[in-house]
Order: structure tokens, then C-alpha cells, then sequence
């Protein structure tokens, strides 16, 4: 959900071409400096400033210790995702991905003028999905089973953590009632060895299903035509980047030196992801078009309930992207489940 309020625009111009909007569009001198209140009033509850306590510093000492520039920059931020939000309404868009934005002219008192580009929901010649669904689903499976060697290797791993936390050699921790119940809710190694193997058993069937649905994904985007536009996989693929970069440092590396080691660069990398950020793209393509089709949609309420759960991890993050990304997943989920349905058994 993009938010959206009553603009008052100097200037609105909208093109749709080869797939995409470019929306060119000044507001008002008025409309800019409630922005520039608002944003103010935001960086003066969090600012510390010498000789006052917080949030009480006047108005134009924030300014002066914070600088002009940054508020101004988040007062553009802020009237440019409000703005989006209204014309996509307005102009009937349906956008797939976040828009380019280049401000064009920014100043405290004075209309704000922007530019933006972004990739449109192309059309699509939609097979019989409910057909392949299910085909797919009605596809006879192999029972889950789990081996006792699983279940050891697991409690394995459980005594080498714990012997590892108490300074003491694997050996000496014996797998009996006590251990069982120093790692958690269990009543005895009996009872620790059962939900091991029912843990794993969920895992197997999950990671069952995640593949039977990535099955379906294919089938239906492979007898599918669609056009998709650069922006999007280019987009796709600064998300992949961006999570690669993260799992390395996680990993107490520096990303630079990780690149050097293994004789890539990021050209490189983007280049060998290119084929799975292509269908990364048609697959949420899909997955939109077939919950507009069927008018599926998420409950309102648990979109808004997930957003603050996310947003308690993510502080820093717009909760308009945060409530979007929410709801493409909810969506996403709500749409393999309709998919899911379409074997005979589950009607």
C-alpha cells in the first residue's frame, strides 16, 4: 500500500512507453514546506543538542546543528514517496519495482520539482495455470522419512555446542535425561530424540513443497509470454548483490578481499545471476498477475500486524516499503495456496 494524500501539483506530466511511466511533476511551495515541518519535527525528536535535552531544542538550532541540507533531503524523500503513491492512483499505474528518482530542484520555501521512472506491470498471455497446478500437484510423493543416523547427527552437533559452551571435551557429555532437559522444553532424551526427528521430517516436507511449487512456477512461466523490462531484472539484481554483500560480512569478511579471493567482480557475479534474476522477475510477475486474476488479496489487518513486527527489527526502514514487502509476501503465500488447491484431493 503506497500512502497517498491530496497533492497540489505546478506541474504533472505522465508517458507511458516501452514499459514504463516516466512522471515528470513539481508541487506546490505549500505542499513542500509541510513536508519540511513534518521532517523537521522528526530529526528534532531524535537530535541531541548541547545545552538541551532532547527534543527541545528550538527549531532553528536543529537546523544549524543537524544542517539545512539534511533536512531538506528528507523532506524530498518523503514528498516523493507521497507523491508517487498519489499519481500512481491518479494515473492508474501498476508499477513492478521500486521508480528511479532524480530530483530536479530542491529548496526551503520554494515548489519541489522531480522526475520519475518506473517499470510498469507488462502484459502478459497467462496459460491455464490452474491446469499445470494441477498437473503438479497431483504428482505422486515419495513418503518423508528420517534414518536414526539424521537424528544422531543432530544430537551430535547438540553435545560438540554444549561441550563447547561448558569448556569441556565432547566425550563428557552424555546423551541422558539431564542433557535433554538442559537444552530446552523436553522431558527426557526419549522425548529429545522424538521432536528432533519431527523437526526434521517438517523440514524435509517443506523444503518438498518449496520444490513442487518452484515446479508449477516453471511450467506456468515457460507456456506464459511476457515482455519484462531490464529494470526490473537489473533491480532483482541489486537486491541479490545487496544480500550477497550482507552474508559475506556476516561471515567476519570484507567483501572487496572476498571478490579478490575468489577472482570475480561484481560485473561478473551480476553477469552469472543475470538467468536466475530473470526468473526471479517472471515468477513475481506471475505470482500478481494470478492473484489480480483471482482477486486474492491479504488481510488488511495481518498486513498491518507483520509491518510492525518487521519494522521492530528494521527501525530505520519506510514502513510504506516495509508494508509493501509484507503484503507481496502474504500475496505470494496466498497464491501458492490457491495453486495448491487446484489437486482434487484438496477440493
Amino acid at each position: 500500500m503506497l500512502y497517498t494524500c491530496r497533492m497540489q501539483y505546478t506541474h504533472l506530466s505522465v508517458k507511458k512507453e516501452e514499459g514504463y511511466a516516466h512522471i515528470d511533476a513539481e508541487i506546490s511551495a505549500e505542499d513542500f514546506a509541510s513536508f519540511w515541518e513534518k521532517e523537521l519535527g522528526k530529526i528534532k525528536e531524535k537530535a541531541t543538542v548541547p545545552g538541551f535535552r532532547k527534543g527541545k531544542a528550538p527549531e532553528s538550532v536543529v537546523v544549524k546543528n543537524v544542517g539545512e541540507g539534511s533536512v531538506l533531503e528528507a523532506a524530498a524523500e518523503a514528498a516523493v514517496e507521497s507523491a508517487y503513491g498519489d499519481i500512481v492512483k491518479k494515473e492508474n499505474l501498476s508499477p513492478v519495482g521500486p521508480p528511479r528518482v532524480t530530483v530536479k530542484k530542491v529548496a526551503k520555501g520554494s515548489p519541489f520539482s522531480f522526475s520519475l521512472s518506473v517499470a510498469l506491470m507488462p502484459e502478459v498471455d497467462m496459460c491455464d495455470y490452474k491446469k499445470e497446478a494441477k498437473e503438479v500437484f497431483s504428482e505422486k510423493k515419495e513418503n518423508v522419512s528420517v534414518s536414526e543416523k539424521e537424528v544422531d547427527d543432530v544430537i551430535t552437533h547438540l553435545r560438540k555446542q554444549h561441550a563447547a559452551a561448558k569448556g569441556v571435551k565432547e566425550d563428557e557429555i552424555k546423551l541422558d535425561d539431564e542433557f535433554a532437559r538442559s537444552l530446552g522444553d523436553f522431558k527426557d532424551a526419549a522425548d529429545l530424540k522424538k521432536k528432533i526427528k519431527e523437526n526434521i521430517v517438517t523440514e524435509k516436507q517443506g523444503k518438498e513443497r518449496q520444490k513442487m511449487r518452484m515446479k508449477v512456477m516453471e511450467r506456468i512461466a515457460k507456456k506464459s509470454k511476457m515482455t519484462i523490462p531490464d529494470a526490473l531484472v537489473e533491480a532483482e539484481l541489486d537486491k541479490m548483490m545487496a544480500q550477497f554483500e550482507g552474508d559475506v560480512s556476516r561471515m567476519g569478511l570484507r567483501f572487496d578481499k572476498y571478490l579478490e579471493h575468489v577472482k570475480k567482480t561484481k560485473e561478473s557475479l551480476r553477469s552469472e545471476w543475470r538467468s536466475d534474476a530473470e526468473r526471479n522477475v517472471k515468477v513475481q510477475i506471475i505470482l500478481s498477475e494470478i492473484a489480480k486474476k483471482e482477486h486474492i488479496s491479504p488481510d488488511k489487518k495481518r498486513i498491518e500486524e507483520e509491518t510492525e513486527k518487521l519494522l521492530e527489527h528494521y527501525r530505520d526502514a519506510s514502513p510504506d516499503r516495509a508494508r509493501e514487502y509484507v503484503k507481496t509476501v502474504l500475496t505470494n503465500e496466498e497464491v501458492f495456496s490457491f495453486l495448491e488447491k487446484q489437486r482434487p484431493e484438496a477440493k
